[in-house]
């Protein structure tokens, strides 16, 4: 049962990364753009990208593909 928790009657799968904000990831890959630590993981940053266009859209508007 790795990656599941009891809650109340249900399992329920856990998330692998804690709630990351658009507002968070935004921060993260302007830092990461200008060479300067994100303070998030790749991964972390990267797996938000397909689930929100917004971020997606800012990203491109950031390093000149959009």
């Amino acid at each position: 049962m790795h990656g599941l928790h009891h809650a109340g009657n249900f399992l329920r799968v856990r998330a692998d990364y804690p709630l990351v904000t658009c507002d968070h990831v935004t921060a993260a890959l302007s830092a990461r753009l200008g060479g300067e630590d994100p303070q998030a993981e790749p991964a972390v940053l990267d797996g938000h990208l397909p689930g929100c266009a917004g971020c997606r859209a800012r990203r491109a508007r950031s390093s000149g593909r959009g």
